[in-house]
């Protein structure tokens, strides 16, 4: 644009946002029969034991099949969870320099792959050189309206697999930051000292110097169980009883909620943070590295889906993998094919009589027992 889409006055502008558009990319997804199937594992693949163990297992992902009957009977709309977070693209401690990436996550995919950086989908890049803060709003605008379309209207995609167009939907079921993110995400105040204590416009125009709430007596901490606090806190400096020990008050609750927490974990995207740093070349322009290092990557992910017959990043066994087959398990010739296609297995206790089946079987038929059953 040459001029400002609110004010619209010819000038430069402040800060340069890069967004890449969620919907092609979600349209690639179905551009590939065998993607597409995998698309699809949520509902073919989970196995319905009542037991929690993926995010399609979780209470927010039912809320949802409960509330939208319409988007929950095709398994080909996606469930995305966004993870932000800041990071300095330099490397070096002295110099103060935050981007922000904003990374979309399709949980349709099996628990696998969903945590693959290959089918992560970089939404934004927000420059710096200062965090966003609580203007993180205004850079989210173009996703969340991308967002709005993909709910209410959807897209028209090509289904490899079906050999078909269908209408894809999408929506957001979580978000994944760290604590400081949180608060500007989300809006809560996440600090004691906040300033918004002094912004006087957003609220009653006062500022807000009253003292924090009168802490508990005797009595109450002892109705509420507080006993352990009071144990610990002969242990543990005062400084200790943060809002980060707090947190894990929390984590049952939001597996419950949200699944198991390590498919909403930061840690994941803290790695693929150091994935966008290696893309900097230039570093009187860390953004546009990124950019560019982000979209030749992803360009060669999507071509190499179609290379079946050449070896390829996504195609070649994992390395644990590969080191389990060059050597077989515990020594025996048995075991020395493994399928790791087969995967979502359940475990079974075995019986009695099918116990007593194994060992017949390995010592008919294990090249290590022939000198055993000889003698």
């Amino acid at each position: 644009m040459d001029k400002c889409p609110v004010c619209a006055k010819k000038r430069a502008p402040r800060k340069i946002l890069r967004y890449f558009p969620l919907t092609p990319r979600l349209e690639r997804l179905y551009m590939r029969e065998l993607t597409s199937l995998e698309m699809r594992w949520h509902k073919v693949g989970l196995v319905r034991d009542g037991k929690l163990r993926r995010p399609a297992d979780s209470m927010a992902w039912k809320h949802v099949d409960h509330l939208y009957p319409d988007f929950a009977s095709d398994p080909r709309h996606v469930r995305l969870g966004l993870a932000s977070d800041g990071f300095n693209p330099f490397g070096m401690m002295n110099v103060t320099y935050s981007t922000w990436p904003v990374i979309l996550i399709p949980y349709n995919l099996s628990p696998w792959l969903c945590l693959k950086q290959p089918f992560w989908m970089m939404s934004m890049l927000i420059p710096g050189p200062k965090s966003p803060g609580n203007n993180i709003d205004v850079y989210l605008e173009p996703l969340i309206d991308e967002l709005k379309q993909l709910w209410t209207v959807g897209v028209e995609a090509w289904d490899a697999k079906a050999k078909t167009n269908f209408t894809l939907r999408a929506v957001l079921l979580w978000t994944i930051n760290d604590f400081p993110a949180y608060g500007m995400l989300s809006g809560w105040s996440t600090k004691v000292n906040h300033k918004w204590r002094q912004n006087k416009t957003s609220f009653n125009n006062k500022a807000e110097n009253r003292a924090a709430p009168v802490p508990l007596s005797g009595a109450q901490v002892l109705q509420q169980y507080g006993i352990t606090l009071c144990r610990l806190e002969m242990v543990f400096p005062p400084a200790f009883f943060d809002i980060m020990m707090h947190l894990p008050l929390h984590l049952a609750e939001e597996a419950k909620l949200a699944g198991p927490v390590c498919y909403r974990l930061m840690y994941p995207i803290e790695r693929y943070l150091r994935t966008l740093k290696g893309y900097v070349c230039n570093k009187s322009h860390p953004e546009g590295s990124i950019a560019e290092g982000y979209i030749s990557k992803e360009c060669m992910t999507f071509c190499s889906r179609f290379l079946d017959d050449v070896d390829t990043k996504l195609n070649r066994p994992e390395r644990h993998e590969g080191a389990a087959v060059a050597e077989p398990p515990s020594g025996l010739s048995i075991f020395g094919k493994i399928d790791y296609r087969k995967r979502g297995v359940s475990i079974e206790t075995l019986s009695e009589m099918e116990m007593q089946q194994i060992r017949h079987y390995l010592l008919t038929n294990c090249d290590e027992a022939i000198t055993w059953v000889i003698a």
